[in-house]
């Protein structure tokens, strides 16, 4: 706004340069002479060859210089009467109108701008006739030239829209004329004998609120000293309390139009009369008021011409000599010790007030500290969540990526025990691909953040070929580092060789070592991993929910302490100090007090002899009814002073905790999101572990896994479902249509791959059972069709594959990979990774700019929330304790209008005078 207020006026004012160049152009007396006598000369070199009958039958077309484009840059140029209204500027506005219209003689809109541009001019002159000397004659100027105007465009050829504003502003003229001609002092103005109150309607009415507040002042006031005068209970001082608040009010206003009264109208006698009196009765400032009463006799003597003529004048005014007007003519010692005391009495009782805005001052300033420090801790403490949030797509894949590692060592090995470099291969191939990713990525990432506790679960790792095994009690990681270690030998021992291998290299300590620890060792480790990056970021929400509740019992304490240790016992100090002022007039003399009385209805009598309108004093009569009924019931903002401050420092409170609160917004959705992502990991494991129990299941090897392989089968298979009921329902807080950046992935996503797996869409082969609709479907429905061929697979788990009968073994190797179940696992598990692996990368991904996005609106709401909480400080404390000192120095006002002689004549009113107590 303040940016737009600058290019607008560097336009107009360019604007403005324009126009008046091309004017001073125009009108330049050497340029005017130049094109004369260019012209001469051109029209005589052209007339010498031509003869008498072209000369005077051909036209010659003149261009004429334009001063203005349209009628809008005459009116854009007489912008500046806006700010110059002497008769000057009038006149140069209608000059330049006269100018447009000589230029424009048959636009009607030049005619209409101009007709508003002389009725806005005679409104002002209208109004403020007092300014201008010769206002009669440019008020009948400016009639002649409008009427003219107005004619003069109504006989154009106008359309519609130019009539209608043709008679809205007859219309308008019609409405002004009782403005224009409320006062005509033409007469009044060629009398010598005028009174200065004939200066206008402006005055009368400034005048008018100026005294009638005047008049409820003094109303005020008498029913202030007319309640102390009968001081018997507290319910007696709180009415008077409540008196003395709305006569701040009103004393407030009447300064106001005081101020504007005498500034706007120094030089009015009558101003400065009644401003005295005011001076003198209301505020009590003889000081200032003996400053007027010097300027008013200075003007009289210098308007004095005979005695005769002057006590004319002055009686007219009915002032000669008042009480109110001469009472200033007290000695200049009396004077200065009344100012001194005055203001030291002020001081006294307006000082409680003044700690008390220091106090709340400090206050906010402590709050704002608090923000700011509080703000910073919490951006640290958020950071930790988005550091934990960041690394939860890596940290989730390790479960299934072990699962791979030990799935490809016993199939290649298998392989290549049974010399098929087919098998093999293919599963090396992808054993290389989870160990790179192991390697380059998981392994450097979950070094800088893992744990050195161990789990208590153990793992095995055999030493030679014989049985001779150690039992490892270690965490997931230094398990992470073993299979990473083993699988990199095993593909350096096996990959490429040339050997011929036989059922003996199973015994293998490397190879061993992945196949001992297939059945439920490596498997809950590294489920343990994933539950403990979900734990990692839980706790570091906790935290950030730990460091809110922090904050908000700092701010409980500190609000406490406020309240009841500072606000509540300093507003009593200014409800105490009110009380024992107004204490004060137990001690002065009842017909004192009834003197006073009486001199305030000596000076109600003496304005309403002067403004004898019965309206005005009814008015201020039922003012007077009205503030004796009703200042009973009301409670004194003094006392409502205590409510307002604990209510605000509530309020800054609030304001403070506000941005801090954030993290409700997101907290159970960010631990929702996490903990599906988690589970949904977690089933990836436990679907590609059934693939590989299915496989031992049928292949029967019993002097590795023992008879108990089925059962392991059917455990991990009840896993899986379990896990797949409780995803689909949403047990674990959210479902995949929860988390809204996975929507476009719950219909017919395709393939769906992370990065790092995009390849695998172009190797994909299709079946009768592993169609194209079921690769490109969602992962529900994926899991869905899983679950259901693997209990297919449970009722036909028959067949002859076991090793132990005399058959090759790559025969049965064959054999059983091409089972239905094996050979669609074989293919499906990767689009159930796929699926997984993505919504992981997806999920975090949203995750860490849900949780910036939250961090940099904490932020933006701490700022607001100061500059809105200065706003209120500014707005509302400041406010309400302004309006407690004008009470407090109304205070003072009232306990002065008692006379200095009445405090003087008693030691416990002088104490009290002087030092503002009582005792």
């Amino acid at each position: 706004m303040v940016c737009g207020w600058f290019i607008n006026m560097f336009l107009y004012k360019t604007m403005v340069k324009k126009i008046t160049k091309k004017i001073q152009m125009k009108y330049d007396q050497h340029k005017i002479i130049e094109q004369l006598k260019e012209e001469l000369e051109e029209e005589n070199t052209q007339d010498i060859n031509k003869s008498l009958e072209s000369i005077v039958t051909i036209k010659k077309i003149v261009k004429k210089e334009k001063s203005f484009k349209n009628y809008v840059e005459a009116s854009l140029l007489c912008k500046f009467i806006m700010y110059n209204r002497s008769t000057e500027s009038f006149l140069l506005v209608q000059r330049i109108f006269k100018e447009c219209v000589t230029e424009f003689p048959r636009n009607p809109n030049v005619y209409i701008e101009f007709w508003n541009h002389l009725h806005g001019m005679r409104i002002f002159i209208s109004k403020n006739k007092m300014f201008f000397d010769d206002y009669n004659f440019l008020l009948k100027s400016i009639n002649i030239l409008a009427d003219k105007v107005l004619y003069k465009v109504s006989n154009l050829d106008i359309n519609l829209i130019t009539k209608f504003r043709i008679y809205y502003s007859s219309f308008s003229y019609e409405e002004s004329k009782e403005i224009l001609n409320k006062r005509n002092y033409d007469k009044d103005d060629n009398d010598d004998n005028k009174n200065d109150t004939s200066v206008g309607f402006e005055v009368d009415m400034v005048k008018n609120i100026a005294v009638n507040y005047h008049i409820k002042c003094i109303i005020s006031k008498k029913n202030i000293i007319n309640e102390l005068t009968n001081i018997t209970n507290m319910e007696t001082i709180e009415s008077a309390l409540n008196m003395n608040e709305e006569f701040s009010k009103v004393l407030l206003k009447a300064e106001k139009y005081y101020l504007i009264y005498i500034n706007k109208f120094i030089n009015s006698k009558e101003a400065l009369y009644l401003y005295i009196m005011f001076l003198n009765n209301i505020m009590v400032m003889p000081a200032l008021a003996d400053e007027y009463l010097k300027r008013l006799e200075e003007k009289e003597t210098e308007e004095k011409s005979d005695d005769d003529s002057y006590n004319e004048r002055t009686k007219s005014y009915g002032y000669e000599k008042s009480e109110g007007v001469s009472s200033t003519s007290s000695s200049c010692t009396g004077n200065k010790r009344l100012k001194m005391l005055r203001h030291n009495m002020k001081y006294k009782f307006q000082k409680p007030i003044i700690n008390m805005y220091r106090i709340m001052q400090i206050f906010i300033t402590l709050m704002i500290i608090i923000g700011i420090v509080s703000n910073y801790e919490n951006r640290k403490v958020f950071k930790k969540v988005i550091s934990a949030v960041s690394g939860i797509h890596i940290g989730f894949q390790l479960p299934f990526i072990a699962s791979r590692i030990k799935t490809d060592v016993r199939l290649s090995s298998l392989g290549l025990a049974a010399n098929d470099r087919s098998i093999a291969d293919y599963y090396l191939d992808d054993l290389k691909l989870n160990i790179d990713y192991l390697e380059n990525t998981y392994l450097p990432f979950i070094y800088l953040r893992h744990s050195i506790n161990v789990m208590d679960l153990f793992t095995v790792c055999p030493i030679n070929n014989d049985v001779i095994d150690l039992t490892h009690n270690q965490n997931y990681f230094q398990n992470a580092l073993r299979i990473h270690k083993k699988a990199k030998l095993y593909i350096d021992k096996f990959n490429q060789t040339e050997n011929i291998l036989n059922m003996d290299t199973l015994s293998d300590p490397i190879i061993r070592f992945f196949r001992v620890n297939s059945q439920n060792r490596f498997g809950p480790i590294f489920i343990k991993a994933i539950d403990l990056v979900v734990a990692d970021n839980k706790k570091s929400i906790n935290n950030q929910m730990r460091f809110v509740y922090i904050v908000i019992m700092i701010l409980v304490l500190f609000e406490i302490f406020i309240i009841f240790g500072v606000i509540t016992p300093s507003t009593n100090k200014c409800v105490s100090t009110l009380k024992e002022v107004f204490n004060v007039f137990k001690f002065i003399p009842k017909n004192y007090l009834d003197d006073l009385l009486n001199e305030y209805d000596s000076q109600l009598n003496e304005i309403y002899n002067k403004y004898n309108d019965d309206v005005m004093q009814l008015t201020t009569e039922n003012d007077e009814k009205n503030n004796n009924n009703n200042n009973k019931k009301k409670v004194y903002s003094t006392k409502k002073l205590k409510l307002n401050f604990i209510i605000f420092s509530i309020i800054s409170g609030i304001l403070i905790i506000l941005p801090f609160l954030t993290i409700l917004l997101f907290k159970n959705q960010l631990i929702n999101s996490i903990s599906y992502l988690a589970n949904s990991s977690k089933r990836t494991y436990y679907a590609n572990s059934v693939g590989l129990l299915a496989f031992e299941t049928l292949f029967q090897d019993e002097s590795s896994f023992g008879k108990k392989i089925s059962a392991l089968l059917f455990e991990n298979a009840e896993i899986l479902q379990s896990y797949e009921n409780k995803l689909k329902s949403g047990y674990y807080g959210a479902t995949i249509t929860d988390i809204s950046v996975l929507n476009p992935y719950l219909s017919r996503p395709s393939c769906v791959r992370p990065k790092r797996l995009e390849f695998q869409c172009q190797n994909r082969t299709y079946d009768t059972v592993y169609t194209e609709e079921l690769a490109n479907s969602s992962l529900n429905y994926i899991m869905t069709e899983y679950i259901d061929k693997l209990n297919e697979f449970f009722g036909n788990m028959e067949g002859d594959y076991a090793i132990s009968l005399i058959k090759p073994l790559d025969e049965v190797l064959h054999k059983i990979l091409d089972h239905p179940f094996l050979s669609f696992y074989k293919k499906i598990i990767y689009d159930i990774a796929g699926h997984t692996l993505k919504y992981n990368e997806i999920g975090c991904e949203y995750l860490m700019k849900d949780v910036s996005f939250y961090l940099s609106l904490t932020l933006y709401t701490h700022c607001i929330t100061s500059i809105l909480l200065l706003i209120l400080f500014s707005f509302y404390v400041t406010k309400k304790i302004k309006q407690q000192l004008h009470i407090m120095d109304v205070l003072t006002n009232v306990v002065f209008s008692v006379p200095l002689t009445l405090y003087d004549s008693s030691p416990r009113l002088k104490m009290f005078i002087e030092t503002g107590k009582l005792k």
